[in-house]
């Protein structure tokens, strides 16, 4: 029975019930008690639906490997994206078990002042799907952070160096942290949510259901003077010691 059609009718019971001259019925006490078993039926159906809906969006996922979804840090940009966050699910029968995250420092340090972000892929742990919602911890303890966006192609910072990848230049053990994270699901949308308050990057993010293919046509790379590595100042020192010694 539809909510609305089981409210009207219940008002039309109570209108009886109000008026005097009417006199209630076994089989009209009969009916209003249905009328209200079904009125709660259909109230406790609307109870937090958001979760059912998050809970049948991963059940959906019965015969899918892998789902990634894309958060634009700044949608009104369309030449800049390597701030650009990335995630991609695992799943084995339906049920999430991996995941990956492509992110910047910023998610491990609360500010950022006067450098350029480092970049990193990272495996989730702790994968925990508790009611259609999905928590998950992203560990930077002991990580190696790029210079640049790692393509979403690579999993590891070992794998992106050995396509050509490059160290950052900062000093990573400012940029250590376990943060934990919740994931809820409406419809193509991840809503992800920081749960700590040791992170610039903001708390909550809507990241949009794409394919892999649509996201490796993204230009994520930076520019080259805005790629703080290691061995680009390696060279910028080699250029000034010559300057110097020739000049």
């Amino acid at each position: 029975m539809n909510p609305l059609t089981t409210v009207c009718i219940l008002r039309s019971h109570n209108d009886d019930i109000a008026n005097p001259s009417t006199k209630m019925t076994p089989s009209k006490e009969r009916k209003l008690i249905c009328v209200i078993t079904a009125l709660s039926v259909a109230l406790s159906l609307c109870v937090d639906t958001r979760a059912q809906s998050s809970a049948q969006n991963l059940q959906e996922c019965i015969g899918i490997d892998s789902i990634c979804y894309y958060y634009y840090d700044d949608p009104w940009d369309d030449k800049r994206h390597d701030d650009d966050n990335i995630i991609e699910l695992k799943f084995k029968n339906g049920d999430v078990c991996d995941g990956y995250f492509w992110g910047t420092s910023d998610e491990f340090v609360t500010a950022r002042e006067g450098y350029y972000a480092g970049h990193f892929v990272l495996r989730m742990q702790q994968v925990n799907v508790q009611g259609g919602s999905l928590c998950f911890v992203l560990d930077s303890r002991g990580m190696q952070y790029l210079s640049a966006p790692v393509d979403v192609a690579f999993h590891s910072a070992d794998e992106a160096l050995a396509h050509g990848a490059y160290l950052w230049m900062q000093e990573s053990e400012y940029f250590q942290d376990s943060i934990p994270y919740k994931a809820e699901f409406v419809d193509d949308i991840l809503i992800l949510t920081n749960l700590s308050q040791r992170s610039c990057s903001p708390q909550k993010r809507n990241f949009v259901r794409m394919s892999l293919e649509d996201i490796q046509m993204i230009n994520r790379k930076v520019l080259w003077e805005e790629e703080n590595s290691v061995l680009l100042y390696e060279r910028d020192s080699l250029i000034h010691r010559y300057d110097r010694n020739n000049f």
